[in-house]
């Protein structure tokens, strides 16, 4: 366990080096959202996520709203460890909305205090005025216990995730890396509360890049 937990402080010790070495300070927000899942019969499962965004900081304090994304996805568990889900995501912003249908292979490794997701995904962007987009993507997540061996209720636990985007718009592409550290506390067994730092940066093989901290406060519940 204390091995866990030093392997988790050293990972923020990495997001916060990467935050203080960025020369440009970027894009700064707030990302609240809720994700709502239920469980239904032969191992299907449904999960409708709300999220907006609104910057507070670009070249200076100006809050203004950007956009939000409204997401459907139905997921089958294929083992005791791995599920396949695919979807669909509507973006609503000022620009012609965005409509995206995605796809991903999640596999969950559970250990003595923490837990290990990998996901592998696929998604494809259609709007009327932007070339299609393509993207894949691989995400390792991981959630430890700060008390305990298990994720109980009432407890506090630690999220920490790294995702790497691969990203094609005719004629271009651009890699995106993206960070992120959360506190969690479990409400119960069905309900739990994440509040974090997402980093998101892109386009750096056409300088400068782009850097973007987002203030995440997630909710999760289950039905």
């Amino acid at each position: 366990m204390q091995t866990t937990k030093n392997a988790v402080l050293a990972w923020l010790l990495c997001l916060s080096t990467c935050i203080l070495w960025c020369q440009n300070p970027g894009q700064l927000g707030v990302l609240p959202s809720i994700n709502l899942n239920k469980k239904l019969p032969k191992d299907w499962s449904l999960n409708v996520k709300g999220e907006s965004r609104q910057v507070v900081y670009r070249e200076g304090f100006n809050s203004q709203y950007q956009l939000s994304d409204v997401s459907l996805a139905a997921a089958k568990r294929t083992g005791l460890q791995s599920n396949l889900a695919f979807g669909y995501l509507a973006r609503l912003r000022s620009a012609a909305p965005l409509h995206r249908i995605f796809q991903q292979v999640t596999l969950v490794n559970g250990y003595t205090g923490y837990r290990l997701a990998h996901r592998f995904g696929a998604d494809q962007n259609f709007s009327t005025q932007e070339n299609t987009v393509y993207r894949l993507r691989y995400r390792l997540a991981g959630e430890f216990a700060l008390q305990g061996l298990e994720l109980d209720p009432k407890e506090l636990f630690l999220k920490a995730q790294n995702e790497y985007l691969a990203i094609w718009q005719s004629p271009t592409f651009t890699p995106e890396l993206r960070l992120g550290a959360f506190v969690g506390y479990t409400l119960s067994r069905k309900q739990k509360l994440e509040l974090g730092l997402d980093y998101r940066c892109s386009n750096w093989l056409n300088s400068p890049a782009q850097h973007r901290y987002w203030l995440a406060l997630s909710l999760y519940q289950s039905f």
